[in-house]
């Protein structure tokens, strides 16, 4: 094979994996439990392609994250339907902080709050729901961290696997 033939097979091979590069179709979830603060602080990490292909069903004429305001608000939206946390077996309201593009990523940023009977409890049982993307990618993994008293627990949902509850104990006072 002549050196000519290498370097063309070499430029194919390094095009198709950065064509293919972003294809993970994964997000991620962070939840810091923070009793000392009465606050549950939950970041959403998704990448703006992936956001932008999910949009093109949800708003098809405005896809365009990167420089619409509307189009942002849009998906944002969609992300805070697609996401809910019940606290011991209630629903907890969720407030958005906010949202921002950086890099390759948008971030949006929620917290809810911990009321006195979370805080005095034995144990505080977490029950997350986290559909996002599922329903535009069949491969889509979402990571969930909860991250409480030092500890880091992980957990990975999918189309068919949704949902989980994660039980904190103790509560430290």
């Amino acid at each position: 094979m002549t050196v000519h033939k290498l370097f063309f097979i070499y430029i194919l091979l390094a095009l198709s994996s950065a064509v293919r590069a972003h294809q993970q179709q994964e997000a991620l979830t962070k939840i810091v439990v923070q009793p000392k603060t009465a606050a549950i602080d939950i970041t959403h990490r998704l990448y703006i392609h992936d956001a932008e292909q999910a949009l093109k069903a949800i708003a098809p004429k405005n896809y365009d994250l990167i420089s619409s305001e509307t189009a942002q608000k849009t998906f944002v939206k969609y992300v805070l339907q697609q996401f809910s946390l019940e606290l011991n077996d209630a629903a907890s309201e969720l407030s958005l902080l906010g949202y921002e593009l950086e890099g390759k990523y948008l971030w949006v940023y929620q917290t809810a709050r911990l009321n006195q009977a979370h805080l005095s409890a034995t144990s505080l049982k977490l029950s997350i729901d986290n559909r996002m993307l599922t329903t535009y990618f069949p491969q889509q993994k979402n990571r969930v961290n909860i991250e409480y008293a030092g500890e880091v627990s992980a957990f990975v949902l999918d189309r068919h696997n949704f949902s989980f509850d994660k039980q904190l104990t103790p509560v430290p006072k």
